[in-house]
């Protein structure tokens, strides 16, 4: 397994645990089920690919595909956006 593979299976595990704390949010990830979602990690040229389904979210390192939507930014402004009460005030910043 390599670095990017494990670094990804740990997201994952975290982003699962972090949705499972709120029951709800598997109904709201139905509704993106076969939707992929490019994270772009400025600063280390690092890609993670995100496909929720309603069991949770599947992380990978590597997709040839195409992402339906694609989030950009710094460690720190994407930490940001879990954080904040309103995370649509930062997308376009």
């Amino acid at each position: 397994m390599s670095i990017s593979q494990a670094l990804s299976a740990s997201i994952e595990s975290a982003f699962n645990y972090y949705l499972s704390l709120d029951p709800d949010t598997y109904d709201q990830l139905t509704d993106l089920e076969g939707s992929i979602i490019s994270i772009n990690i400025v600063g280390f040229n690092q890609q993670l690919f995100l496909f929720p389904g309603h069991d949770g979210v599947m992380v990978l390192s590597e997709f040839d595909g195409e992402a339906d939507a694609i989030i950009s930014g710094s460690p720190a402004a994407l930490a940001k956006l879990g954080i904040t009460d309103d995370p649509s005030s930062l997308l376009f910043s």
